[in-house]
């Protein structure tokens, strides 16, 4: 890769990942699973508008969005293994975008299956 090509993935990764962990519906939901419940209700670490009932549709279409976004980064990191000079570098992110594709998956099966508005 070169130098240009290396600055737009730093700029385009850091564009995803800011927003994704500030106002994530992943992590809003895998919190509350594991927060305790305060007066019979879940706790949810960021209020988010997505939570409330009105938009449980377009809360499955963010999970769905994401859960996209995830598996499609993975496969092609792996289309482009050969154009990536560190090993190391390649396997570190290719498990972590494993990793954020299967809590993905977990979280829309959760927003699909069961309600989980707030």
């Amino acid at each position: 890769m070169t130098k240009i090509q290396k600055i737009w993935l730093g700029v385009s990764a850091a564009m995803f990942l800011v927003p994704e962990v500030l106002w994530s519906p992943v992590g809003n939901l895998i919190y509350s699973l594991f927060a305790p419940t305060l007066n019979g209700n879940y706790q949810i670490l960021r209020n988010s508008f997505l939570f409330d009932y009105k938009y449980e549709n377009l809360l499955k279409i963010v999970l769905f969005l994401q859960l996209t976004g995830t598996m499609l980064f993975f496969f092609v990191w792996l289309k482009f293994r050969k154009d990536i000079s560190s090993r190391l570098l390649f396997w570190t992110i290719l498990v972590v975008s494993f990793l954020l594709s299967l809590v993905s998956m977990f979280t829309f099966y959760l927003g699909t299956v069961f309600s989980i508005s707030f």
